[in-house]
């Protein structure tokens, strides 16, 4: 997505982030039935909005290396508060992995990812979370524990086709009345074949549970039907086309893994059903908004038939926004040609822009869908954002006693190991006092402040030679703190001890940088324009001062390992 904006689809409502979504026009709102439902549509406010997230999966927020990272719980309260002015019947729905993010937990993760998990639900507690269908991921931790985070979470377990001492109590749907509308929630789980369910659970066929419940939703008086689907998306789509009595379909993966975002799916009717997939691990929600007037199904009133046009420029737009700031960063790039570029982005967005207009309002109920884009200038929810800050501070302090005593596996006979900063310095002086200017060297401290530095999902890329041999752990960071020197150029103990004799890399590879430097932690990395920044006279350009020979009387470093 481009930097500071808010992606709508396919001619929805063009607001700013901190405007919102702009009031439907009242004069195209036809008279009706003067109850409250309809009273608040022909204000300008939807009758009933749902939030939609799609495969959670244990993100509770971004790494944070960069600024205005997409994702973060406490954004998205930020964002349902926001608008309630505007969208005062709201709640929260999920699809896919919602509390944890690999199938299976990692022995020594488990406490952490556990804590973390109850700190998701905790925060969806408070954004009002009303039901949700589980991915695999959700059974890692075991189904009482499962039940225990839905508790939690305060919203319905919904697997219409899951069965088992191990369902964890799924039910098949969860009726209820929002701003005076009874609203129908229909959840189907495919964590898996039946082979690899998780044990206990057994896997119906979900077309048939998601056509039997919408049918008895309907026969039960229910406005509003929503599909929230952890499946396969082909099997997911054949499922709505099965079922059109429902009016949305939430799709969300069966299982995941690894901290990779994906890219939403433009949303789509397929017959009467809205089909939805917002991006995965809270980097996008997206927004429904119900216009309830009278009977009859729900009108499409954001243009989607153009979105394969607005995912097109959008597309276009991201990566020529991401071409841009690299090349704004190069000062080799001709200045003329970087304007032209500038100009055609902002040709792009216009087009965008008139893409995304919305369509006159229909004359009957319709429906609108926005997505926005979870990032920092949402601001910060204080609930949520004190639930993770001492989500933080428990792990931290757990983990600093967990592991304590952890040594990093020691290096091959022979092999070097890593000796610190402070040797580096004695003759490299130039190059370790630009070292200080940069964010690589603060950068361990800037997890210590916010409680994180022995968070297992975090201080990786802030310490040198991390779970390498001869290196550190996530306790054992004396003298490593921080990315230093041998972060790049590698294990320095022979280049200490003779180092006329033995060199060491002069340049990191592109891989050493991108280990830590990639989506999610970074977007838009440029390697070139980057090792750029780090480079200085004494530290790989021109005109650098010549290094030191050893100092008189100093000591080598403590022989760790055996030579």
């Amino acid at each position: 997505m481009a930097r500071g904006s808010k992606r709508i689809w396919a001619g929805l409502l063009a607001a700013t982030l901190g405007g919102g979504l702009l009031a439907a026009c009242d004069g195209c709102h036809r008279s009706g039935k003067n109850d409250a439902g309809i009273a608040a549509s022909e204000a300008g406010a939807p009758t009933l909005r749902v939030y939609v997230l799609s495969d959670l999966a244990g993100a509770l927020e971004p790494c944070g290396c960069q600024k205005d990272m997409l994702g973060g719980l406490d954004h998205v309260g930020a964002l349902v508060a926001a608008e309630k002015l505007k969208a005062p019947n709201a709640v929260v729905a999920a699809a896919g992995p919602l509390f944890f993010m690999e199938e299976k937990l990692a022995p020594e993760r488990t406490e952490q990812d556990t804590w973390k998990a109850e700190a998701i639900a905790g925060g969806l507690r408070g954004l009002g979370l009303a039901a949700f269908a589980p991915g695999l991921n959700d059974w890692s931790a075991g189904a009482l524990e499962l039940a225990r985070l839905r508790d939690a979470a305060g919203g319905k377990l919904l697997a219409a086709n899951v069965s088992g001492p191990s369902s964890a109590g799924a039910a098949a749907r969860a009726l209820r009345e929002i701003g005076g509308v009874k609203v129908a929630f229909i959840g189907v789980s495919v964590p898996k074949t039946a082979k690899d369910a998780p044990e206990g659970v057994a896997i119906g066929d979900a077309t048939a549970a998601l056509g039997r419940e919408a049918k008895a939703a309907r026969a039960e008086g229910a406005r509003v039907v929503i599909g929230l689907a952890a499946m396969e998306r082909g099997d997911a789509i054949r499922a709505a086309e099965a079922t059109p009595e429902l009016d949305v379909l939430a799709i969300g993966a069966p299982a995941l893994a690894g901290d990779t975002n994906d890219d939403p799916k433009a949303p789509t009717f397929i017959g009467p059903v809205l089909v939805v997939e917002p991006s995965n691990h809270l980097t996008r929600v997206a927004a429904i908004d119900f216009y309830v007037r009278g009977e009859g199904r729900f009108a499409d009133g954001s243009g989607l038939a153009r979105a394969k046009e607005v995912a097109d420029l959008t597309a276009q737009i991201d990566e020529l926004d991401r071409r841009v700031q690299s090349w704004e960063k190069d000062p080799k790039a001709d200045k003329k040609d970087v304007e032209a570029q500038r100009a055609r982005l902002a040709e792009l967005r216009g087009k965008l822009q008139r893409a995304e207009a919305p369509p006159p309002a229909p004359s009957g109920s319709f429906v609108r869908y926005t997505l926005f884009d979870v990032k920092d200038d949402l601001g910060r929810d204080k609930a949520v954002a004190d639930s993770m800050g001492a989500y933080y501070k428990r792990v931290n302090d757990f983990n600093k006693q967990k592991f304590a005593g952890k040594r990093a596996p020691a290096p091959d006979k022979g092999a070097p190991w890593y000796v610190g900063v402070e040797y580096c310095k004695l003759c490299h002086t130039a190059a370790y006092e630009h070292w200080t200017t940069i964010g690589h060297a603060k950068a361990y401290a800037t997890l210590a402040k916010a409680s994180k530095n022995y968070n297992l999902d975090c201080v990786g890329c802030h310490v040198t030679g991390y779970e390498k041999p001869g290196g550190s752990t996530v306790t054992d960071v004396a003298g490593l703190e921080a990315v230093q020197c041998e972060a790049c150029h590698g294990p320095g103990s022979q280049h200490v001890d003779d180092p006329y004799s033995f060199e060491l890399k002069a340049k990191p590879d592109e891989t050493v940088c991108t280990g830590c430097h990639h989506p999610p932690h970074t977007t838009n990395f440029d390697f070139k324009a980057r090792l750029d920044k780090i480079l200085a006279p004494g530290h790989g350009k021109p005109g650098k001062p010549r290094d030191n020979d050893p100092p008189k009387g100093w000591k080598k470093p403590p022989q760790k390992y055996p030579s």
